[in-house]
């Protein structure tokens, strides 16, 4: 697995992009037919944004996750297990 984030502050705002990469890997039970070949590679690309509020203890975050919302397999040992789909979140961090 490789992974490339990049982050930047522009003046009150701080996002970062961030990339996965996923390559090939080989089934463990080859017996199992679902469980049989090679899970193919994939990219979860993913952004973050953050707002810290002037002159208060307030951050105010986005992120979302697997922005492409592509379906690929992480697992065959047990079935098929899919990988997470989109993820939106959002909040806000008060300091006291």
């Amino acid at each position: 697995a490789g992974a490339w984030p990049q982050s930047a502050e522009l003046g009150w705002l701080r996002n970062g992009v961030g990339v996965n990469y996923f390559g090939a890997m080989p089934s463990i039970n080859h017996s199992d037919p679902i469980s049989r070949g090679r899970i193919k590679p994939y990219l979860i690309f993913n952004v973050a944004a953050a707002n810290t509020l002037p002159d208060r203890p307030v951050t105010l975050y986005l992120t979302a996750k697997n922005l492409t919302d592509r379906d690929y397999i992480v697992d065959r040992t047990h079935g098929i297990r899919v990988g997470m789909p989109l993820l939106i979140q959002g909040g806000i961090e008060v300091g006291l």
